[in-house]
């Protein structure tokens, strides 16, 4: 997307300097070193979602027993009677 004051001037300039350096850009992209990077990235953002969902899945059990209390207990005291 271009802005309504972008030059033709500026754009050929960009496009010249994008197809110049194009090789090198995606030799160095595709280097092993960003893939590493990208799986060590992927392992972090892996392990903050787990914590985040085990906290959360603690905080729905503690509410849930703050409300229901133990349903284990009511249960066996209701299927007795």
């Amino acid at each position: 997307a271009t802005s309504v004051g972008t030059s033709l001037v500026a754009i050929k300039r960009h496009v010249a300097i994008t197809l110049a350096t194009w090789d090198a850009v995606w030799e160095e992209y595709l280097h092993p070193k960003w893939a590493e990077q990208k799986m060590r990235l992927h392992g972090a953002q892996e392990k903050v979602l787990e914590r985040y969902f085990k906290k959360l899945e603690e905080e729905a059990a503690i509410e849930s027993q703050k409300r229901w209390g133990n349903a284990s207990s009511w249960w066996c005291s209701s299927a007795t009677q």
